[in-house]
């Protein structure tokens, strides 16, 4: 990795996400108002470590900072509705103690007693300006330029809320997914989805004097777990990601982190880090003409892909052998369909955001992928709580291996928790053989 990243440039898009901290509200769900014991049914105290009892007590502070901060932001909305200047402004001071407060409490559950895997600070320290390029050019296209000005400052705000209102609850529909509402969903959500999953992935690296320590004194849960890990960095560092797919790509922002990791992790090499990308969506045509065109001669000019951006339609409601479902079908399966006509050809899937929307109705999709996938394909699931998560190793256990890449990583106990501090991610590589 390089040791020296040049300074970070500011923008309204340049918001930090990361796997701790996350300021989307859009993706805060209601539940998080319950009683947090609910989080750790079958997990009592007395099973506790003192650093996951200790991890636990930050949980229930940040959770119920959470609440509160919902509460301001909602009365902030309602202030500028009424053009109500000065409750406004306190308001937003208010906020701001509440966000400051909330950042200490993650730093501090993340960061606190465990070296299992290196700071966010460090990740992000080397992650942001990388990102950042492909945003920064994104956003100063004459796409974006076109859509995001001053002029239409109001109809691009509306439009963007309505679509966002509707994706949460799974109801959107494509006369949603103007040009404008597209252009204000990506200003809100490309920067910091692609931070997400770039240091998410940077997570997965074990430090160097974290694999100097004896293996007999760790938890067995941490330490199959960092097998797994091991496993998957090795094929990282060796170049064996070659072909990546987005499934539900919105924008392209998890390609984006994705490029983004793979330039930091081979520094230097002065090459193209992917063969071939490849992004589905319910409504790529739409994604495709307003962002991705754009994004795509990006890429390109920066030389990080070998080929362009292929994009096909796919409804993850849908089996990916449905009639519907065949475009996207005869894309994964590649060029060597002959010998071998149900293997998909890619190495990396990414998943950011979908399963909470689509409410299980995902099922029956991804069973087929995990099944068609080939032996060491790797799958990153980025959601804004573990629910369907749970559910997707429980269905898949006998395929593929997982490790969490968030605020439990380090804390075996607290794994099965319905929380998080910040957005949930899993990784998971699919087995040479099945698992029993």
């Amino acid at each position: 990795m390089q040791d020296e990243l040049p300074a970070k440039r500011k923008g309204d898009f340049q918001e930090e996400a990361t796997s701790g901290t996350s300021l989307d509200t859009s993706t805060r769900d209601t539940a998080f108002q319950e009683d947090v014991q609910s989080s750790f049914t079958g997990v009592p105290n007395s099973r506790l470590s003192q650093e996951e009892k200790e991890a636990k007590r930050r949980l229930k502070r940040r959770i119920k900072i959470q609440s509160r901060i919902e509460s301001i932001e909602k009365s902030i909305k309602h202030s500028r509705g009424r053009k109500a200047a000065d409750a406004e402004k306190v308001q937003q001071k208010a906020l701001d103690e509440l966000l400051e407060k909330e950042h200490e409490i993650v730093q501090e559950l993340q960061l606190g007693a465990s070296s299992n895997s290196y700071s966010l600070d460090y990740l992000r320290e080397r992650s942001t300006p990388l990102v950042l390029e492909i945003s920064l050019a994104l956003f100063d296209s004459q796409a974006a330029l076109d859509f995001l000005g001053e002029s239409d400052k109001r109809e691009t705000l509306t439009e963007t809320v309505l679509l966002l209102k509707h994706m949460t609850r799974g109801t959107q529909e494509l006369s949603m997914f103007t040009k404008a509402a597209l252009w204000g969903y990506t200003r809100q959500k490309f920067h910091e989805r692609a931070m997400l999953l770039t240091i998410s992935l940077g997570r997965i690296q074990i430090p160097r004097q974290e694999r100097m320590k004896h293996e007999s004194a760790m938890d067995p849960k941490l330490h199959e777990q960092r097998q797994i890990r091991q496993q998957v960095w090795n094929m990282f560092t060796s170049g064996k990601v070659r072909k990546a797919c987005s499934i539900g790509c919105g924008p392209g922002n998890d390609l984006a982190g994705l490029l983004s990791f793979l330039r930091m992790l081979h520094a230097g090499d002065g090459a193209h880090v992917l063969d071939r990308a490849l992004l589905m969506d319910w409504s790529v045509d739409e994604w495709k003409e307003a962002v991705i065109d754009p994004l795509n001669d990006i890429l390109e000019s920066k030389g990080y892909l070998s080929a362009g951006i292929d994009t096909v339609f796919c409804d993850v409601t849908k089996d990916i052998n449905d009639d519907g479902n065949k475009d996207a079908f005869d894309q994964l399966r590649g060029q060597d369909q002959c010998q071998h006509p149900t293997v998909f050809d890619f190495d990396f899937y990414s998943v950011s955001y979908l399963l909470s929307e689509t409410r299980g109705k995902w099922f029956s999709f991804f069973e087929s992928v995990v099944k068609n996938a080939k032996p060491g394909a790797m799958f990153y699931f980025a959601e804004p709580v573990p629910w369907q998560l749970h559910r997707s190793i429980g269905l898949f256990k006998k395929d593929l291996q997982f490790i969490w890449l968030d605020s439990s990583m380090d804390h075996p106990m607290l794994q099965d928790a319905d929380r998080r501090a910040g957005p949930s991610v899993l990784f998971a590589i699919k087995s040479e053989i099945g698992q029993n």
